[in-house]
């Protein structure tokens, strides 16, 4: 077929007898001369095709237009997100700080509440009394006593703590568990015929207690004392007069035995303390310790902070009873019950450290 100019568009791919590809004219073939009616059929064409390039034009500006809004829509969309995502992230920072704040101010309002360092102290409304006990170097162990004392060995203890003036008494074990047990009676008595685990249980409470009171620092606990600590205490800490008993060579100075009890506890504090100001490392009752029991500790012992044996079917306690003679009251004897186990000349002594 035979290119042509169209007439209406002047599209120049044109072809006689089809129809052009812009305007749609069907570029009929014409025989003869073109007469008036063919140029008025061109000519109303023309303005057709005028009028559908004018509206594809605003049809196109349209477009743009509404791209042009959408991307501004999308835009502000994004910008609202971006300064939403920042206000949020800074409310947050802001919520940080405070918490932060308000747990630096928790922790000085803990801090001015809490236990004095290297001071003694009492807890409030219990009335249960406390030493300061400074680390220090020791030997541990007895030649005088039965071979589960030997071999005599140094021990550190690297870390300051605190121990229970006296022993747990009957009404500060009511205060805190509810109940006293025990055959002897007498709020200032040691509480007796208390197993381990009732000691354990009893530190825990306590413990509770005293962190929602605020009195005890992040990691601080009330607990039985391990044999080390004991030992270490009854012997006179860094102040140690190496005395056979606990505050005295003269036994009926420093504890209640079987010679002087009358075969029954007496209130805590009537002997006379020992180096440290403690009352009856020796005698009155025995003391449990947090150790598990093992007669050969001594020969493998660790020489900083001991903790006794790993496992064992026996809890280690201390210190000799009203009902025991006098070799049982010295400072480096040792006697053992199984966990659940208890007696009427079996009591416990509190520890504090961090």
């Amino acid at each position: 077929m035979e290119n042509i100019i169209c007439p209406v568009c002047d599209n120049r791919k044109a072809m006689i007898g089809v129809e052009c590809s812009d305007c749609q004219w069907p570029n009929y073939p014409v025989l003869g001369e073109k007469g008036d009616y063919y140029y008025a059929e061109v000519a109303r064409a023309k303005e057709i095709f005028k009028d559908k390039c004018e509206l594809r034009k605003l049809r196109d500006a349209n477009q743009k237009l509404q791209l042009e809004l959408e991307k501004e829509k999308l835009q502000r969309e994004q910008d609202k997100l971006i300064a939403e995502k920042t206000r949020q992230a800074e409310l947050d920072r802001i919520e940080k700080q405070r918490e932060e704040e308000g747990l630096r101010n928790e922790q000085k309002k803990r801090e001015n509440s809490l236990i004095p360092k290297g001071k003694d102290f009492t807890i409030p409304n219990l009335g249960m009394d406390f030493v300061f006990v400074e680390n220090g170097s020791f030997q541990m162990g007895s030649n005088d006593g039965y071979d589960d004392q030997k071999p005599v060995h140094k021990v550190t203890l690297s870390n300051d703590f605190w121990i229970g003036k006296y022993q747990v008494t009957q009404s500060e074990y009511k205060d805190i568990m509810g109940e006293s047990p025990g055959f002897f009676k007498g709020n200032k008595n040691p509480v007796e015929i208390v197993s381990w685990n009732d000691c354990v249980e009893f530190c825990e409470r306590l413990t509770i207690q005293e962190e929602k009171a605020g009195r005890l620092s992040l990691g601080a606990s009330y607990r039985l004392p391990t044999e080390a600590e004991l030992e270490y205490c009854a012997k006179g800490g860094n102040k140690s007069r190496a005395y056979k008993y606990s505050g005295s060579d003269f036994i009926n100075r420093v504890a209640w035995y079987d010679d002087n009890s009358g075969e029954e506890t007496h209130p805590v504090g009537e002997k006379s303390s020992n180096e440290l100001g403690l009352y009856d490392m020796s005698g009155n009752v025995w003391e449990w310790c947090g150790d598990w029991f093992d007669s050969k500790y001594y020969t493998n012992s660790a020489s900083t902070n001991p903790r006794g044996a790993s496992s064992g079917s026996a809890r280690v306690f201390r210190g000799g009873s009203w009902n025991d003679k006098s070799s049982y009251c010295r400072s480096a004897d040792r006697g053992n019950r199984s966990p659940s186990g208890a007696f009427d000349a079996l009591g416990f002594r509190l520890c504090l450290g961090l």
